[in-house]
């Protein structure tokens, strides 16, 4: 999985939802990080954030957040 197009791919959708804030905080992870060992960090916060948060989600991106969430959480991990 490539981590960077998933978060892009979930950021979108969640503008598509009406989720602007959440958008720009997942794209701004990415694009004002400085390592990628930060980004993938701040995307495992951004992504925990909003399951724990946003309960009405599209059920397509609910489980593009759990699957991104667990692998980030698997390669931080290791």
């Amino acid at each position: 999985m490539n981590y960077y197009d998933e978060a892009f791919g979930i950021a979108d959708a969640l503008a598509a939802e009406g989720l602007i804030t959440e958008s720009k905080a997942i794209r701004d992870a990415i694009e004002s990080s400085s390592t990628a060992t930060e980004i993938l960090m701040r995307l495992r916060w951004q992504m925990h954030q909003i399951k724990a948060v946003e309960k009405a989600l599209l059920l397509g991106t609910r489980r593009r957040i759990e699957s991104l969430s667990a692998a980030l959480d698997r390669e931080l991990s290791s």
